[in-house]
C-alpha cells in the first residue's frame, strides 16, 4: 500500500509543473492569493487595546534590483472583493535602487481591532523580486510601545502564478494520543478589472489512491476568494479517509490564483509550511 502510494504520486508528478519554479523573480505585479492580519485578544474581559492577543499577520519581504528607484503600492481586498481602507490615500512609497525592505508597510493597520482575510496584490513602476511571511505569534502588549510578537510558527511564499489547472496535496491530521495534529488551507482568488465578471471551476478531492472522493462546483465571483480548510470545502467526506493524504484538482474557466499553508501543532511546537502545489498540463 504504501509503495502503491508513491507510485501513483510520482505519475502525477509526470503531468504536473511545479508552480514554485517560476515564482520567485522580479515582476511589476504580484498576487497573494492569502492575506491576513487576525488579532485576537486572549481575555476577553479586558479591552482590546491593553490585551494579549493571539494573531496571525503577513508582511512583505521587498527587493529592489533595479538601478533606477521604484515606487509601489499595496492593495488588500477582502474575501468578497472589497478593497480594504488602508489609509485614505491607500499605501505607496518609494523602494530606493539596489535595496530592499521587510515589513508591515509602516503602521498600516490598528491591532487588535482590525481583522483581515483577504489577498493582496502589490504594483511597482520597476520589477521586484517579493516574499510574502506569514506569521503565528502571541502579541503581548508592552506599556508605550508596540507589541512584543513571540512568533510561534512561519512560512515564506511566493508569489502567486495565473493557472487553470492545478493540483494540490493536501492532508490532515488528527491528535491522537496528544500527538501531531494537522490541517490544510487553501484559498483561491479571481481577481478581475471587470465587476461583473465570474469564474466557474471544479473542486475534486483524491486519496492517496488517485479514488474520487467527492467533486463540487464553485462560481468565484470578480475579486472574491474562496477561503478555508480543504474539509470545509469538502464537509460530507469523513476526515477518517483523508487522514493519509489526499489531492485537491482544481479547474477553472478562467485563471485562478492559489495559494496553501500546512498547520501542523503538537505539546512541543508548532509549524507552518507549503504543500506541493503544480499546475496541470
Amino acid at each position: 500500500m504504501f509503495y502503491l502510494r508513491w507510485i501513483i504520486i510520482l505519475l502525477l508528478a509526470i503531468t504536473l509543473t511545479p508552480i514554485l519554479l517560476a515564482q520567485n523573480v522580479a515582476r511589476t505585479e504580484a498576487i497573494f492569493p492569502l492575506f491576513v492580519r487576525v488579532s485576537i485578544p486572549i481575555d476577553l474581559n479586558i479591552a482590546p487595546q491593553y490585551a494579549d492577543a493571539d494573531a496571525f499577520h503577513s508582511r512583505f519581504v521587498l527587493i529592489n534590483p533595479n538601478p533606477s528607484d521604484a515606487r509601489l503600492s499595496l492593495q488588500v481586498f477582502d474575501s468578497s472583493g472589497h478593497e480594504v481602507d488602508l489609509r485614505p490615500s491607500g499605501i505607496s512609497f518609494a523602494l530606493v535602487k539596489s535595496n530592499s525592505f521587510f515589513g508591515f508597510f509602516g503602521d498600516t493597520f490598528q491591532p487588535p481591532s482590525t481583522i483581515i482575510v483577504g489577498w493582496a496584490k502589490i504594483t511597482s513602476t520597476q520589477p521586484l523580486i517579493i516574499q510574502e511571511e506569514i506569521f503565528h505569534s502571541l502579541d503581548q502588549v508592552i506599556a508605550f510601545g508596540n507589541p512584543r510578537e513571540t512568533v510561534k510558527a512561519r512560512v515564506l511564499k511566493q508569489a502567486a502564478n495565473p493557472v487553470r489547472r492545478a493540483a494540490v496535496e493536501v492532508r490532515v491530521l488528527a491528535p491522537e494520543f496528544g500527538g501531531t495534529a494537522g490541517t490544510t488551507g487553501i484559498s483561491i482568488v479571481f481577481p478581475s478589472s471587470s465587476p461583473t465578471a465570474s469564474n466557474i471551476g471544479t473542486l475534486s478531492l483524491r486519496n492517496q489512491f488517485g479514488k474520487k472522493l467527492a467533486e463540487r462546483q464553485v462560481t468565484i465571483a470578480a475579486n472574491n476568494q474562496i477561503f478555508g480548510v480543504f474539509t470545509e470545502l469538502f464537509p460530507d467526506v469523513p476526515v477518517s479517509v483523508t487522514r493519509g493524504g489526499a489531492i485537491l484538482e482544481l479547474n477553472f474557466d478562467q485563471e485562478v490564483f492559489i495559494a496553501a499553508v500546512n498547520f501542523r501543532i503538537s505539546r512541543l511546537k508548532e509549524e507552518m509550511d507549503e504543500p506541493n502545489i503544480g499546475t496541470i498540463q
